[in-house]
């Protein structure tokens, strides 16, 4: 797999404490309010980006979206974009729609390499792509590569949280 060039990257913090549940609660139990916290957590975390750029994200799991009856992801974008007064579009497809929650990093790189797809082509805007949890770096690894591939001149990405690999986290007593 080739290197892929990100213009810009950003995290909010490691998914623990309070940001840990902030997450959780708006992604597991549908407190959608909670895209109006993680929103502005971003646009305090994220440098100025030209007002001509996209603000996309990372396509959710349909069957995820029919648990919480919502695309997290999508709201998430939405509405960081209206803080920034950005445009938020679609800009990827999910085709493949196995969870990669319990693969290793290898497996992860492999299945998400054929996960994604362009919307559009001729994509001539810079894009910002939102993510709110970075595991392996499969997932975002992925959909760089189908933004460059779609044209996208500039690619940035926000990620709400970085998950801490078990082995780091400190034992619970």
């Amino acid at each position: 797999m080739t290197k892929h060039h990100i213009n810009g990257a950003w995290t909010v913090g490691a998914r623990e404490g309070v940001l840990q549940a902030v997450i959780d609660n708006y992604k597991f139990e549908s407190m959608r309010e909670g895209s109006h916290q993680i929103a502005h957590l971003l646009d305090d975390t994220l440098s100025l980006l030209t007002t001509d750029t996209i603000v996309t994200h990372v396509p959710t799991v349909p069957a995820h979206i029919r648990q919480r009856s919502f695309d997290h992801a999508a709201l998430l974008a939405y509405r960081f974009a209206k803080c920034r007064k950005m445009t938020h579009a679609s800009l990827l497809s999910r085709v493949r729609y196995a969870s990669q929650h319990e693969l290793s990093r290898a497996a992860r790189l492999e299945a998400a390499r054929y996960t994604f797809i362009p919307l559009r082509q001729n994509i001539d805007s810079p894009v910002l792509l939102i993510d709110d949890i970075f595991t392996t770096g499969a997932t975002v690894q992925a959909c760089v590569e189908q933004l460059r591939g779609a044209g996208a001149p500039k690619i940035y990405v926000a990620i709400v949280a970085r998950q801490i690999p078990d082995h780091k986290k400190e034992p619970t007593r």
